[in-house]
């Protein structure tokens, strides 16, 4: 059975990895996968929460806390906040943490100093 995420040539590009490979089934075609830093995917049009965590907390100390949850997540925040907000805060990162995952993530990062804000990510806005 073909695997993709567990086949190709791997490469490494800044936080994501990229694997490319030819899909056995179609010699003709090239596939090429980015995957996420935690090696998850994230699947299209699923709901994704923002962590936004506060400004000067190392990205280390972010995405080891986000790791321990054991989500899907990627570098990066929805552009519902505007452009002050991304320069007033720390690192942001998106979760797929499912329908119920905003209240899911606050009760569980309730607490940690380092996180700034846990809110719906909403793509259908954009600011500044």
């Amino acid at each position: 059975m073909f695997d993709p995420f567990n086949s190709g040539r791997k490469y490494k590009s800044g936080r994501a990895e990229l694997r490319v490979f030819t899909n056995p089934d179609d010699a003709g075609s090239l596939l090429v996968a980015v995957l996420p830093e935690n090696g998850a995917g994230t699947a299209a049009g699923a709901k994704e929460t923002g962590v936004v965590f506060k400004k000067g907390t190392p990205p280390e100390t972010a995405k080891e806390l986000l790791k321990a949850l054991g989500y899907s997540f990627r570098e990066g925040g929805d552009s519902s906040r505007g452009k002050q907000y991304f320069y007033d805060t720390g690192p942001k990162f998106l979760v797929a943490a499912g329908v119920d995952g905003t209240e899911k993530l606050k009760r569980e990062l309730s607490g940690k100093p380092e996180v700034f804000e846990i809110y719906e990510a909403d793509n259908s806005v954009q600011k500044d």
